[in-house]
């Protein structure tokens, strides 16, 4: 069942997936600060979410100037091996496209799992 209802003067698309409620607005920001998730091409390694990244464009309507935050991907760290000492590991951190991660508990159900989560969120691009 999914559900188009109005929080804040943005659209939200609210979803259920497998027991889970996913609440996505139509701009497929379904990433919050602080959640574990997973990259498509290694749905094994647990991530977590530090920050949204965002980007102010100056746009001109007509007489005036606008500044809009775009959102533009997300910043995500995970723990991996040191490259020098092996025993060690090191807190890594890169920055990924929202169409690039799953959440977490989709990662850990498969790949079955992960394909039918794109679906739903990009069925309405």
């Amino acid at each position: 069942m999914i559900l188009l209802v109005q929080v804040k003067k943005m659209q939200v698309m609210i979803f259920h997936f497998k027991k889970t409620i996913y609440m996505v607005s139509k701009k497929k920001n379904w990433v919050t600060e602080g959640m574990d998730v997973a990259h498509i091409d290694n749905l094994g390694k647990k991530m977590q979410v530090e920050k949204l990244i965002y980007a102010e464009r100056k746009f001109h309507d007509g007489e005036r100037e606008r500044i809009k935050r775009l959102f533009n991907g997300v910043r995500c760290h995970w723990w991996g091996p040191h490259p020098e000492m092996p025993k060690e590991k090191i807190l890594n951190h890169s920055d990924f496209h929202t169409n690039e991660l799953v959440p977490w508990d989709v990662a850990v159900k498969g790949e079955n799992a992960v394909l039918n989560f794109q679906y739903e969120i990009y069925k309405n691009k």
